[in-house]
């Protein structure tokens, strides 16, 4: 959230002092946009996350007569979980893609000087 705060500040401040060229501008949107798919692809991958540790924590186990924890779970759940799991791993890519995306984006408009 502080970074989006700060980047609209720094948009806000360029266009009132003038000093962003429409190339410059444009390249201000495509990181702001990559920006918010940023943030929603990261809160998916939050979801999936706690989705994933109810499934495989202490909830989905009981524990076994001798001390040990046997997963107790219907196949059911496990080909859920594992579902899941995947998902988790394809956001988590996503999120790595991104994330790196919008901060080149953002180092290359501050390096270049638009």
């Amino acid at each position: 959230m502080a970074t989006r705060l700060s980047g609209d500040a720094f948009k806000a401040r360029s266009l009132r002092k003038g000093q962003v060229s429409p190339q410059g501008l444009a390249q201000i949107n495509q990181h702001q946009s990559s920006g918010v798919t940023t943030m929603w692809v990261v809160l998916a991958l939050a979801a999936v996350a706690l989705v994933l540790l109810y499934l495989v924590g202490p909830a989905g186990q009981t524990a076994a007569g001798d001390g040990t924890v046997a997963a107790a779970q219907p196949a059911a759940l496990r080909i859920l979980g594992i579902v899941v799991a995947v998902a988790a791993v394809g956001l988590a890519i996503a999120s790595l893609y991104y994330v790196y995306r919008t901060g080149d984006l953002g180092a290359r408009i501050v390096w270049s000087g638009r």
